[in-house]
């Protein structure tokens, strides 16, 4: 569902924390639409290094580094996205000190950043990795450093917001899908559609049942803005779980793409009954309110499949 963001054009700046990332990218993508060339002086990029970052159309930015952010001077009327953070496969790669410690340095800087730049709207994108299984805030950082420490980021965040009067949004990202998807075999529906659309088959590797809700990254990004928008409303803070149209179980999502590749189903997997169901949905109360609030339909599965199957193929992946 497009929106007109031209009301984005309030901002005087708009910082981005890790521009070359999916997400970050898309927003960007999504910013230069209404700011043309003027992007340049409305869009800061900030990242680990002065990298240049290459967009879909062809926009070219050059990130400045956390260094050189806290040298900016402040302006009025600020807004921070905030989407850097080690993710959840960097546990793997690095000792659970390193990876606490590595987020712990963003996560003060972005602090510093959110007082020294007098930000007055904030996004922090988190994960539903912060609930545990039995759907509580995750305490575990040894079982689940990740979900652990975006909790720990909400805190401070909001703590943050409370004492500044800074208005602060936190999508809990459960399943998204969508333009500028990475990662792809990592993720069911980018990988189930590669591999139907390359081998006309598909294997499932879960044995155990998998449910999942998706939400297409349009979605998540035009309800980010409309919220930021909004000068009537009362909550200063808000966090919603994101969800899709509907759940879905892996076998059903890979239907679901051959009906719209119109390919036969021909799907390999093997069921173990005694492993548990995988069940990693948001909690869809909070974001319909929002939806309702803005008048905003999200895209159904057909469609993201249909998104995000003419990114890959536009991208060379298939």
């Amino acid at each position: 569902m497009r929106i007109d963001h031209n009301g984005m054009k309030i901002f005087q700046k708009i910082y981005i924390t890790g521009p070359s990332g999916w997400i970050g990218k898309y927003f960007i993508e999504e910013l230069y639409k209404y700011f043309q060339d003027d992007i340049y002086k409305v869009v800061v990029p900030i990242s680990s290094s002065k990298k240049k970052i290459r967009l879909l159309s062809g926009l070219e930015l050059t990130c400045i580094s956390y260094d050189e952010s806290l040298e900016l001077l402040p302006t009025k009327n600020n807004l921070l996205c905030h989407f850097a953070f080690l993710t959840r496969d960097k546990v793997d790669e690095l000792s659970l000190d390193k990876y606490i410690k590595n987020n712990d340095n963003i996560s003060k800087h972005i602090l510093k950043l959110v007082k020294l730049l007098q930000i007055e709207k904030m996004l922090y994108l988190s994960s539903g990795a912060v609930y545990s299984r039995n759907r509580e805030l995750e305490n575990d950082i040894e079982s689940n450093p990740y979900g652990f420490l975006k909790r720990k980021d909400e805190e401070r965040f909001i703590k943050i917001a409370v004492e500044l009067g800074m208005q602060l949004l936190i999508p809990r990202v459960f399943n998204v899908a969508g333009l500028y998807i990475n990662k792809t075999s990592m993720y069911a529906i980018s990988n189930f559609i590669i591999q139907i659309a390359k081998n006309r088959e598909v294997k499932i590797n879960a044995k155990n049942k998998v449910w999942r809700s998706y939400i297409d990254l349009e979605d998540l990004c035009n309800l980010s803005f409309l919220w930021f928008l909004d000068h009537s409303k009362e909550q200063k803070i808000y966090i919603f779980d994101t969800v899709g149209t509907k759940e879905v179980e892996l076998e059903d999502l890979a239907k679901t793409i051959y009906h719209y590749l119109g390919i036969k189903p021909v799907i390999l997997r093997e069921y173990n009954t005694r492993i548990k169901e995988d069940y990693y949905v948001g909690e869809s109360y909070m974001q319909n309110r929002l939806c309702n609030m803005y008048n905003y339909k999200i895209n159904d599965l057909s469609n993201l499949i249909k998104i995000t199957y003419l990114y890959l193929k536009k991208t060379d992946r298939i």
